[in-house]
């Protein structure tokens, strides 16, 4: 069987720290979580993606994003047993919020027609940005805008995902607000952070309106590098000490998740079909035995016998493999399900989420 595959785009303007993300949650799960882990099919970009990590750990020099998009091909594995291959391209900041001009219509374009055919989408806002809304009291108009990105552009993003991969006849893709800079949040909120997540996802909405549409499934997840206390770490050198990472690895895990339970969908219908034939074929088999001079059909029972065989393996096969699919998104489950998640225009908050 092919190694299936899927798609990841990031949406977020300058200066989010989405190269930052990506390094460090590259050096989380290629060490691995829980039965977890996540290796670069490219042996050289795994070595850039580790000497950089190794780099900040060493002088605090930040990964930078290049000028020229950054392809990356990851292996996600569960118990060392391949799940899927996981493309993911690092644009340039900016690219998102550009018009299509000669300059930059050549990642414009690659980065739109990414997202269109994106399995998993994430909405970076920086945790600055967003504690400042937060402070000046959650308006649903106002001038916020996370490294050039505002909620217009998000609304977009959100719009564009769903409807081309409604065109190509797939499901709408899973949804991550991707909270960077946390450190920062609670900073320019004036409150706790654990207050301040609860205030933003409470309010996104207002600002953010595409997230509570029907069939869209999100996860409200903040992460930081550090504890640096600075806005300006992008593309600057930071105190190796106050580095930080925490919840790096959960976005994955949720897109992962995500991709289970839209296959669990597809393996129940087939073992639903399966399901109807067997019990058709019992109908015919014992129309076949029930009539007189049962003799002259023999080779025809004996065949409906065989398929019958046949279809009960093939309903043990599905049964297993959902089993097994059921088990890994059980556990992805595990690793994101204290955060939030919107679902078809309702909030799902654990009840200590704020503490």
């Amino acid at each position: 069987m092919a190694n299936p595959q899927i798609t990841l785009t990031m949406a977020g303007g300058s200066n989010t720290a989405k190269t930052a993300f990506i390094h460090s949650m590259y050096h989380r799960l290629s060490a691995g979580v829980s039965s977890f882990s996540l290796y670069s099919v490219d042996r050289d970009k795994e070595i850039g993606l580790l000497s950089a990590w190794k780099t900040l750990q060493k002088t605090g020099q930040m990964p930078r994003a290049g000028m020229e998009p950054e392809e990356y091909h990851f292996q996600f594995t569960v118990d060392f047993t391949p799940l899927v291959q996981v493309n993911w391209t690092d644009y340039r900041g900016g690219v998102v919020t550009e018009a299509a001009t000669p300059a930059a219509q050549k990642d414009l374009i690659a980065w739109r027609q990414q997202l269109g055919r994106s399995d998993s989408v994430y909405l970076v806002m920086d945790g600055a940005e967003l504690g400042r809304w937060i402070k000046s009291g959650t308006p649903a108009i106002s001038n916020f805008a996370s490294g050039g990105m505002d909620a217009q552009a998000y609304n977009w993003a959100i719009r564009e995902a769903k409807e081309n991969r409604k065109a190509q006849g797939e499901p709408p893709p899973s949804f991550v607000v991707l909270i960077t800079k946390m450190d920062m949040l609670p900073e320019n909120a004036g409150m706790p952070v654990g207050q301040a997540l609860t205030a933003a996802v409470k309010n996104l909405g207002g600002l953010v309106r595409e997230l509570y549409a029907p069939g869209v499934t999100a996860l409200v997840c903040p992460v930081q590098i550090g504890d640096f206390k600075t806005e300006g770490s992008s593309g600057r050198n930071v105190d190796p000490s106050l580095i930080r990472p925490q919840n790096v690895h959960r976005p994955v895990c949720f897109t992962l998740w995500h991709y289970l339970t839209e296959a669990l969908t597809a393996q129940q219908e087939q073992l639903t079909k399966i399901q109807r034939k067997i019990t058709d074929g019992d109908t015919a088999l014992s129309e076949l035995q029930s009539k007189p001079f049962r003799s002259f059909r023999l080779k025809k029972i004996e065949a409906a016998r065989a398929d019958q065989q046949a279809q009960g393996l093939e309903k043990a096969r599905w049964e297993a493999e959902i089993s097994t699919t059921q088990d890994q998104a059980n556990r992805l489950m595990r690793e994101f399900d204290r955060l939030p998640l919107i679902k078809d225009g309702k909030l799902h908050v654990a009840s200590d989420m704020s503490s």
